[in-house]
């Protein structure tokens, strides 16, 4: 009897150190292993970006030129009302993209500065030739 069951137990071991050593190998081929991807994924991945790239440029273009279209009409209007009053308080700023921006910047007004004169911080004063003092106005000669 215990011939029998050592018999059995030994058939029982090496069926499981068989089983489950092979569990273990497949369980690690399964995460080392990278699935690969077939060519035709690949095709349409690149399609996709290429026409989300196409599509943001053309809105990109279609959206400056609608600015254009506007600015010259805004400053066509400018421009009237500068005849009639004499005045141009305001210019318009066309609609843009700045640098690394997703948005658009909408065309607005904005207000035509008066010229301002410096605030004495100008130029220097030029050196005196050779041989002559500075004149200091406080004190003429």
């Amino acid at each position: 009897m215990v011939r029998m069951m050592s018999k059995v137990a030994l058939v029982v071991l090496i069926a499981f150190g068989l089983f489950g050593a092979s569990f273990v190998a497949k369980a690690e081929a399964k995460g080392k292993a990278k699935k690969k991807v077939g060519f035709f994924t690949k095709m349409s991945r690149k399609i996709k970006r290429k026409v989300k790239h196409v599509a943001k440029k053309t809105r990109r273009a279609i959206g400056n030129t609608a600015a254009k279209i506007e600015d010259g009409i805004m400053d066509a209007g400018v421009a009237v009302k500068q005849k009639i009053t004499g005045k141009k308080q305001k210019t318009h700023v066309r609609g843009h993209y700045k640098k690394g921006q997703k948005t658009m910047t909408n065309g607005h007004f904005r207000r035509v500065s008066k010229k301002k004169k410096p605030a004495g911080g100008g130029a220097p004063a030029p050196a005196p030739a050779p041989g002559q003092s500075f004149a200091d106005p406080a004190f003429p000669q």
